[in-house]
């Protein structure tokens, strides 16, 4: 016989799913919370390190903007904004290379219009900068299609194809440069060899003598 103090709670396995359903929406909820709360945080530490960087760039201390850049993308591999202030930074430090490094990663991601023709634009001036006149055209014609009325890349663009006129040029001249020392060195390695054929036959001629 059981003891009547005793109360023995029967639940029906409908019960039991109920509940471990409600158990599990709420394990989702939390977590889902949880994950929400850290990515709000994330942002908001990637915009105040991004505001950082851009005082420090303001104020001309490129090299301690370049770290705040960095640390925000820790933050966000993928913040085109980041990317672009960074590889502006690398710029302003005269590192071309890495600034078109930077800029060019950005050229695949989506973002507004802007900001797009901007990017753009950097790196044509970076390319610029590393005597890269063909690519810099090329930058600066896709800067314009983002923003066509941007007089300052349409004058770059009217620049950098100047300088890729003149450098052809030059590798022209210096190909043709090139070509006349090749054609004189050989024609004096004929005469060179000319003049050793005559001395070898007029010493075979003395020696039948």
């Amino acid at each position: 016989m059981l003891n009547p103090d005793n109360k023995i709670l029967v639940l029906s396995l409908r019960n039991v799913a109920y509940i471990f359903v409600l158990v599990l929406i709420a394990f989702n909820v939390s977590a889902q919370q949880k994950t929400d709360s850290i990515k709000i945080e994330t942002q908001k530490d990637e915009r105040k390190l991004i505001r950082e960087g851009n005082d420090l760039y303001n104020k001309k201390k490129f090299a301690d903007a370049e770290i705040q850049y960095r640390k925000s993308l820790e933050k966000n591999k993928e913040s085109t904004v980041g990317t672009y202030n960074l590889g502006n930074s690398l710029y302003k430090e005269g590192k071309f290379d890495e600034a078109v490094s930077r800029y060019s990663q950005n050229i695949n991601q989506k973002m507004p219009s802007e900001l797009k023709a901007k990017n753009y634009h950097n790196l044509g001036n970076a390319l610029m900068e590393s005597k890269k006149y063909e690519e810099a055209v090329d930058a600066y014609k896709n800067a314009l299609k983002a923003s066509p009325d941007d007089k300052d890349t349409r004058y770059n663009l009217a620049y950098a194809m100047s300088k890729l006129q003149q450098q052809q040029q030059q590798q022209k001249q210096q190909q043709q440069k090139d070509q006349n020392k090749d054609n004189k060195d050989q024609k004096q390695q004929q005469q060179q060899q000319q003049q050793k054929n005559d001395k070898d036959q007029k010493e075979i001629g003395r020696a039948h003598v």
